[in-house]
């Protein structure tokens, strides 16, 4: 009854959260990356591809914990967590592309995830697979409805929208602080008992490799760099703990892996918003200064 409590809690808190970032977007926002072809593939690439191919290589050469190797491959094929959004703002990443990743990777995954669950079991002699259905109401509740309805609420109650903002946010951070505090006293003596088993090294790669991959395929325009970095290090936990639910119901220890590894990814990206940060304020006191001089100077020397 407890978990069920907390569960609701954390669920609630997620939905909310992402019903209130719908208030600051738009529906054009939703389709943004759709609209953009090659960015679409490049994410795909990164997220998807990419991830995949690392976390396969590390089950097979290396000899980890088993809910380790498992929770691993589950998130390397989960989507853009749906707490991520505001993140990326703070990081630099504008509405348009924060929300067009969330939405359209969400979407996709109802494909891609029973696929790679599928190619994963063959790859590593298993059998596992993952309903197509269960991925959809995932993806439907954590994120494209909530959002969906924030954005219709935004437009046609835009006062509204705005006064209510900030504090949904505020109730949805606090829902969540009280569940994920009870998870973390549940999994910690399965955390415990994992310690030395390089569970932290391999989430710190997993994560470093993410920011690596992703700001490299985000391509030059820096704003796609820092969102597709940050997607790519950071998963959905709710999507990752389905996989192996279905699959390996029996295996508890990966909760403990997933929750290890939304606190290694957030503390690992750390540095590099801090540095898109600092790379976003330079180049707008650049384009200040240029636009100054450009104003400063007489039509002559224009001329």
């Amino acid at each position: 009854m407890m978990l069920e409590v907390v569960w609701l809690a954390l669920t609630s808190g997620i939905a909310l959260s992402v019903f209130g970032f719908g208030l600051s977007a738009t529906f054009a926002d939703e389709t943004f990356l759709f609209r953009q072809p090659g960015l679409l593939l490049r994410s795909v690439l990164s997220m998807n591809v990419v991830m995949f191919a690392l976390a396969i290589i590390v089950v097979i050469v290396l000899d980890l914990h088993r809910a380790l190797e498992i929770g691993l491959v589950a998130l390397s094929l989960s989507p853009v967590p749906p707490l991520m959004p505001r993140r990326l703002l703070k990081a630099g990443g504008t509405v348009s592309a924060a929300v067009g990743l969330v939405t359209a990777m969400s979407v996709l995954a109802i494909v891609i995830v029973p696929f790679g669950v599928a190619l994963a079991g063959k790859l590593v002699g298993e059998d596992l697979r993952m309903p197509i259905v269960k991925v959809a109401s995932t993806v439907l509740i954590a994120v494209i409805v909530p959002l969906s309805f924030g954005i219709a609420f935004r437009r046609f109650a835009p006062r509204l929208a705005e006064r209510v903002e900030n504090p949904l946010w505020f109730l949805a951070t606090a829902l969540l602080v009280l569940a994920i505090i009870p998870l973390l006293i549940v999994v910690w003596p399965r955390l415990l008992s994992m310690f030395g088993s390089g569970i932290f090294p391999a989430l710190a790669l997993f994560s470093v490799t993410g920011l690596a991959v992703g700001h490299v395929l985000g391509g030059p325009d820096d704003v796609h760099r820092t969102v597709l970095a940050l997607a790519t290090s950071t998963r959905h936990p709710g999507m990752a703990l389905a996989i192996a639910g279905f699959n390996y119901p029996d295996e508890q220890g990966v909760m403990a892996v997933v929750l290890s590894h939304m606190v290694v990814a957030g503390l690992v990206a750390l540095p590099y918003v801090a540095w898109r940060r600092r790379s976003q304020a330079r180049l707008s006191n650049i384009r200040g200064t240029e636009s100054r001089f450009r104003r400063d100077r007489t039509p002559g020397e224009q001329a």
